[in-house]
């Protein structure tokens, strides 16, 4: 009768295991926080500068008026109280001639009319149209950053300039340099489930909004584990834009080939990650890796699921079936 219970124990904590296999989801948001906005009125009466000077360029550039004591400026700081990486949203309106460009710069440091920026760390240079907008990524120190925004305005030239400053944890990087040097973002989830993992059945890309498809690397991490799940096989597609909601799993549809903007849906992996983990606890920190390959185009992403099937460790599924079989012996 001892050894029956016994193997009894075991085949029925084995079946207890078997069917107690069950989905797993880990999660991970990746919302926007807007930090600051405000909006220059950069007409006629607005304040001007000797742009060399205040931009610290030694000669004029053709992109602005060659008469520098025409050059309109708003000046606003922001605090930044996290070194990292910040969104820049800034729109235009004006009227005046078309070709009069915008010039952005950011850094740190007083200024004045006859003086730059202690730290003059970057800018960007708008197209000449009346209207439009523009998006850029800046690395930022803790502390004070002054932004300075201007262009060529007389009494006839006049408009608003509006930015955002957004505190983005979805962005991806931008590969660097020439010939360019890739750019990895990581985002993490972790979980303290003492499951196991019997599958990884599909991952998941909420809100990935990225141009050019084919600068993208998508890889899966957990402890020494790593799988690079996706390359955009589409060479004669690679401007092809990711702007949507995307899964990724083994055997799923090819890489669509509409043009220009991949639609929402599924798409089959470029290097299986099914079982690649299959084994490992839940538990711990899981990475998804974004790799830019080639400089000049930049994205987002909002979110990410991790679908698995788990089953309980070894120890859980035999003292669940030990319960279930004693239960059944009280009854009888």
């Amino acid at each position: 009768m001892k050894s029956a219970f016994v193997v009894s124990c075991v085949a029925v904590a084995a079946l207890a295991g078997s069917a107690m296999a069950q989905p797993i989801t880990l999660s991970r948001n990746l919302n926007q926080t807007v930090l600051a906005t405000w909006t220059n009125n950069l007409d006629g009466t607005a304040p001007r500068f000797n742009r060399p000077v205040i931009l610290g360029i030694s000669t004029p550039s053709t992109d602005l008026s060659t008469s520098a004591t025409l050059v309109r400026y708003g000046v606003n700081t922001v605090n930044f109280a996290d070194a990292g990486n910040y969104l820049i949203a800034t729109s235009w309106n004006r009227s005046g001639f078309a070709g009069q460009q915008l010039q952005y710069r950011y850094g740190s440091g007083g200024f004045s009319a006859t003086s730059p920026l202690t730290n003059n760390l970057g800018g960007i240079t708008t197209s000449g149209s009346r209207v439009g907008n523009f998006n850029y990524v800046i690395s930022a120190p803790a502390g004070p950053m002054t932004f300075v925004s201007s262009w060529s305005s007389n009494t006839s030239s006049f408009g608003t300039m509006t930015t955002t400053i957004i505190q983005d944890p979805g962005l991806l990087a931008d590969a660097t340099g020439s010939p360019s040097v890739p750019a990895t973002a990581n985002f993490t989830v972790s979980s303290s489930s003492t499951d196991l993992v019997q599958t990884l059945d599909s991952i998941r890309i909420r809100g990935l909004k990225h141009t050019w498809s084919s600068q993208l690397q998508f890889t899966i991490s957990n402890g020494t584990t790593s799988v690079v799940f996706f390359t955009n096989p589409n060479s004669n597609f690679e401007d092809q834009d990711f702007d949507g909601d995307y899964t990724f799993l083994a055997g799923g549809p090819a890489m669509p080939t509409a043009d220009p903007v991949i639609p929402s849906g599924q798409i089959g992996t470029t290097e299986d990650f099914t079982t690649a983990f299959s084994g490992a606890s839940i538990g711990g920190t899981w990475t998804l890796s974004v790799t830019d390959i080639e400089t000049g185009d930049t994205g987002r992403i909002a979110g990410f699921d991790l679908n698995f099937t788990a089953v309980p460790t070894p120890g859980t599924a035999a003292l669940l079936g030990l319960g279930g079989l004693l239960a059944g012996r009280r009854r009888r």
